[in-house]
C-alpha cells in the first residue's frame, strides 16, 4: 500500500479469495515508463520479513479514464473519522438504511467524489490529518485561516471549513486535483480558493493552520515557509511520510524555529503537528 501511495498517489483495495488486490491509476504520459519501472523496482526490493505471503505480482493494463473512475467506487463505503467527521461517497447513503443508529446529531458529513483525483480519506495519512484538524480548528482563538498544500480531492479543505475555518486556500500542482476540490466544495456548500501551483509562492499574510499531506522532501522544504506564514501559535500539520523517517521532519521543523506539539503513528505512517 505504501509503495502505491508513493508512486501513484493512491489506490483502491479489494479482498478476494486468493488475496488482496491493490489497484492504482497512472496517466499514460511521458512519465509512465519511469513510474512503472519505479513500481517494479520498489516491489522487488521489499525485505523478506514483509513477504510471508510471497512477492506481490505487478500487472499492468490500459484502461479508459472513465472505466477506472467508476470501477473502484464499488469498494468505498462511508467512513467515520474522529468524533464528528463522516466521509460519505456521493453514491452512498448516510446513515445506511439498515443502520440508522450510526449517525450522530452533530455529524459533519463530507460528500465526496474524488473523480480522478485521489483522496478518499481511507489512507492513514489522510485520517491522521483529519483528526488533527478536528483537534485544532475548533480550538483556535478566532475562525482559522487555513492553507491546504497538496489538496487532492479537497477532503482536508472541506473538513477545515465544516469545522469552522473562515478561509482556506487549496493548492495542488495537478489540475485534476484543483478541479475536484472546487467541485467537492460546491457539493458540500462551502467555498475555498483553489490555486494550481507547486508550492507556496505568492501566499502572504498570517495563517493559523498550514496542512501538508504530501511527501517527506516537500514537507522538509516547506518547513521554513510554514514558519514565515504561520501566525503566533499557528500550527503546521504534516503527514505523508513513513514514521521510520520521522526524525528528518522533526529536524527540519526545529531548524525552521517551530516546536513539535503532537506526534502520531498509524500503519507505519506518521503525522506531526508543530506550533509557531
Amino acid at each position: 500500500m505504501a509503495i502505491l501511495q508513493d508512486v501513484a498517489g493512491g489506490f483502491a483495495a479489494q479482498d478476494l479469495p486468493g488475496g488482496m488486490v491493490l489497484r492504482a491509476w497512472l496517466p499514460e504520459n511521458a512519465t509512465l515508463p519511469e513510474r512503472s519501472q519505479l513500481l517494479q523496482d520498489r516491489v522487488a526490493a521489499l525485505p523478506e520479513e514483509l513477504l510471508e505471503d510471497g512477492t506481490p505480482e505487478v500487472c499492468r493494463q490500459f484502461v479508459d479514464e472513465e472505466n477506472w473512475a467508476e470501477a473502484w467506487k464499488a469498494y468505498w463505503q462511508p467512513t467515520r473519522v474522529g468524533e464528528r467527521l463522516v466521509i460519505k461517497p456521493t453514491w452512498r447513503d448516510w446513515p445506511p438504511p439498515d443502520q440508522p443508529d450510526l449517525a450522530h446529531a452533530d455529524d459533519l458529513v463530507i460528500e465526496l467524489d474524488p473523480g480522478m483525483a485521489f483522496g478518499t480519506g481511507a489512507h492513514a495519512t489522510t485520517t491522521l490529518c483529519l483528526e488533527a484538524l478536528e483537534r485544532t480548528v475548533p480550538t483556535a482563538a478566532k475562525p482559522a485561516r487555513v492553507i491546504d498544500l497538496g489538496c487532492g480531492s479537497g477532503i482536508l479543505t472541506i473538513a477545515a471549513l465544516k469545522l469552522g475555518a473562515a478561509e482556506v486556500i487549496a493548492i495542488d500542482s495537478d489540475p485534476l486535483a484543483t478541479g475536484a476540490t472546487i467541485e467537492n466544495c460546491e457539493r458540500n456548500g462551502v467555498q475555498c480558493e483553489a490555486r494550481l501551483q507547486a508550492g507556496l509562492d505568492g501566499i502572504a499574510g498570517e495563517w493559523d493552520i498550514l496542512i501538508a499531506n504530501i511527501s517527506l522532501p516537500i514537507i522538509v522544504a516547506t518547513a521554513p515557509e510554514a514558519a514565515r506564514l504561520l501566525a503566533l501559535s499557528g500550527r503546521f500539520i504534516c503527514s505523508g511520510f513513513f514514521s521510520a523517517r520521522q526524525n528528518e521532519i522533526v529536524e527540519a521543523i526545529a531548524a525552521a524555529g517551530l516546536q513539535v506539539e503532537h506526534v502520531e503513528e498509524r500503519e507505519n505512517w506518521g503525522c506531526l503537528v508543530a506550533r509557531r
